[in-house]
């Protein structure tokens, strides 16, 4: 989940305080990696967020941070996400065989990996709904089907595609290729490379 989780840890502060433009805080994580933070995930059962990035090359790590917090303390410690070569984006949650688990996007194949968030073992990996680029952004939702569905987006496609729990379905379009996904008031938002950046609310 890309730029939008930014709504979802200052919309309340803005309304409140903020003039149009404003800038509302920046921070870096304690610890983070290496290469930068490179996915955020927002957890809505406990309103905290996890994200990840490459310490290095072929290391991946992740944490999660509390959300409504100035100093946004780390509540799990960062851990490496096993069979990772890079991450391009991080959804929550997808249930597989009974297990919540983290799904990240890497840049080499298998590119769909599933990771348990109390260690960072891999569970498995999904196939990709995509046969090139590089997939961009994934989301769970979380208003309905939650642990089952999922959405994916890739660099070099306009498509936007919905898993179901057992395959990929070509669910959405965007007028040029999309860049990163999200989820929030019910809509699935979606990042794409138009002349200027722009975000698209697919219903």
């Amino acid at each position: 989940m890309k730029g939008l989780i930014l709504v979802t840890l200052i919309l309340a502060v803005v309304s409140a305080y903020a003039a149009k433009g404003d800038t509302l805080a920046t921070f870096t994580l304690s610890g983070q990696p290496a290469g930068g933070v490179r996915g955020l995930a927002y957890d809505p059962l406990d309103t905290n967020i996890f994200a990840a990035g490459p310490s290095e090359t072929g290391k991946i790590i992740f944490c999660k941070f509390k959300n409504y917090d100035d100093t946004h303390p780390i509540i799990n410690n960062w851990l490496t996400a096993a069979s990772m070569y890079w991450v391009f984006d991080i959804g929550w949650k997808y249930t597989y065989s009974g297990t919540d688990c983290l799904v990240m996007l890497d840049q080499n194949s298998p590119r769909i990996h599933l990771i348990k968030p109390g260690d960072g073992s891999s569970v498995g990996t999904l196939t990709d709904a995509f046969s090139g680029g590089y997939d961009e952004g994934i989301e769970g939702d979380y208003t309905n089907g939650w642990g089952t569905t999922l959405y994916l987006d890739n660099y070099s496609y306009t498509n936007v595609y919905k898993w179901n729990g057992s395959s990929w379905t070509s669910w959405g379009t965007c007028s040029s290729p999309a860049m990163g996904i999200a989820m929030g008031w019910n809509h699935v938002f979606v990042i794409h490379t138009a002349s200027v950046y722009a975000i698209w609310a697919l219903k």
